[in-house]
Parts: structure tokens; C-alpha cells; sequence
């Protein structure tokens, strides 16, 4: 094998071994990626805990407390929550279970603050299903509300008794106009930079539903 030969299947030798790398990098880096979404479903659990377990600090000192149905004026509500220094809001009966106990729903602020509608239960769709029938066999599910009803739907069947509180698996986004959220719509430019994010159409703030708080009907 001469000089040329020789340069030649080092060379293929070398492109071999690059090739090999890429694929030994290729596969690192997938790893990496899902050892990156495990972390984060774990952190997002370990946040989802903490915020559900709130549910056992809930009493009247720090709670405010409303009733929904179908004609109920939700912005007020939000409103005066959204800037109270209460730290829950509890809709009061809200479901009633198979056993005939009522349900009441446990609100809390989300850490999210502003969002858009699309996706997410609202106050408007919230308080359409006010008096539901809750059961782990037959159970209204409106696409809406499928994050809801899918935690509902883990109550257990069996004597549960008053007062008790039963965190949900993960909290439960929830969007409640508050006046701030009705005002102030339209941005500011300048040439073609924002100068002044204004309200959007539809815009909500993010709330939590963490839970329910058991209650004779």
C-alpha cells in the first residue's frame, strides 16, 4: 500500500469514527433532553403539592366565601378577591355528590397572573355548571371543563364526611375577569414600537382551583 492508499484509508478511517460520534452525541443529547422533561415534571409536581396542600389551611379568617349559579355576576367577585388579603376564595356547594354531600370548589391566585381564555375553564363556563351531579359514573365532562371534571371524578364514592378537604392531583386553571381585565384595551406604538402593552380581548386573570371542601347539602 503506498503513501496515497494509506492517507486515503486513514481518512475513511477518521470519517468512520466522525460518524460514529455523531450518533453517540445524537443519542446524549435525546437523553439529555428527556432527563430534562422528567425534572421538570418533577418540579412541576413538587409545585402542584405545595399549592394543593394549601387546601388545609382554608377557615374563615382567611377565606372569602360566594355562591355561583347561572346568573351570577363573576367580575365583582374576582375583583374583590383579586385585591382582598384573603388568601381563598370558596364556592360554596358548588357539586353535589352521589351520597348527596355538596361540594364546595377552593380558589386560590395563580403565580400566572394574566393569560388568555383559549383552552381553560372561566367564571362564564364555571358557573354554567353550578349543581352538579358528581359521580365517578356518570359525570358531565364539557370539553372546557375536562381538567376539572377529570379531578372531581377521583372523589371518592364511599361516606365521606363533612369537611372534609380533598386536594386535588393538580391544581386547576381557572380565568376570572376582574374590572382591570375590562379596561384599558388597545397598545400604544411608536413607529413600530410598543410603548404600551394594552388590555387584550379576552383577556383573564389566572386563578387555581386546588380542591373541595365536603358539606351536608
Amino acid at each position: 500500500m503506498n503513501t496515497k492508499d494509506v492517507i486515503n484509508q486513514k481518512i475513511a478511517d477518521l470519517d468512520k469514527l466522525i460518524e460514529n460520534l455523531r450518533h453517540q452525541i445524537d443519542d446524549a443529547e435525546k437523553q439529555q433532553i428527556e432527563l430534562y422533561q422528567q425534572l421538570n415534571n418533577i418540579q412541576r409536581q413538587e409545585i402542584a403539592d405545595s399549592c394543593v396542600s394549601c387546601i388545609y389551611e382554608v377557615n374563615t379568617d382567611n377565606s372569602m366565601y360566594a355562591f355561583l349559579d347561572a346568573r351570577t355576576k363573576t367580575t365583582p367577585i374576582m375583583d374583590k378577591f383579586c385585591y382582598s388579603k384573603k388568601k381563598f376564595l370558596v364556592f360554596r356547594k358548588f357539586g353535589i355528590t352521589s351520597n348527596w354531600k355538596s361540594l364546595s370548589l377552593v380558589v386560590m391566585r395563580s403565580p400566572y397572573q394574566v393569560i388568555k381564555t383559549k383552552d381553560i375553564l372561566t367564571m362564564t363556563g364555571l358557573k354554567k355548571l353550578s349543581g352538579a351531579y358528581i359521580s365517578s359514573t356518570y359525570l358531565r365532562r364539557p370539553s372546557f371543563a375536562a381538567e376539572l371534571f377529570k379531578e372531581l371524578s377521583r372523589i371518592p364514592e364511599g361516606k365521606i364526611k363533612e369537611g372534609a378537604r380533598i386536594p386535588f392531583t393538580m391544581p386547576c386553571h381557572l380565568g376570572g375577569q376582574t374590572f382591570m381585565n375590562q379596561t384599558g384595551y388597545g397598545s400604544e406604538y411608536e413607529g413600530d414600537m410598543l410603548v404600551h402593552e394594552g388590555t387584550l380581548y379576552g383577556e383573564v386573570t389566572d386563578f387555581q382551583i386546588i380542591g373541595v371542601i365536603v358539606e351536608e347539602r
